[in-house]
């Protein structure tokens, strides 16, 4: 099975894409979609900005400059300087708080 239509006419498979052509394009059907989409865009920022605060904090452990995490950072993610810079201070927070 190649997931193409077959170039012969069949009545089934018309009936099945009529069908499903007019699930998808029914507005409750559309918002669900964009609810999924959301979270999973969410989750996946929030993926991302755990794994850059990881860098931060290994990088740092070992010794890393912060210029070159930030660069790394850079690199990696495409996080704007601004978005960097909110990392590290949240990192810089998150110790702060431990050596209290």
């Amino acid at each position: 099975m190649s997931g193409q239509k077959p170039s012969a006419p069949n009545n089934d498979i018309d009936a099945i894409e009529d069908i499903v052509a007019k699930i998808k394009n029914r507005k409750e059907v559309i918002d669900e979609y964009m609810r999924q989409w959301d979270r999973e865009l969410s989750i996946k920022r929030e993926t991302k900005e755990e794994d850059a605060l990881n860098t931060i904090r290994f990088g740092r452990e070992d010794g890393l400059p912060d210029e070159t995490i930030h660069n790394l950072l850079n690199k990696t993610y495409k996080f704007s300087d601004q978005m960097i810079n909110d990392l590290f201070a949240k990192v810089d927070s998150e110790q702060a708080m431990t050596t209290k």
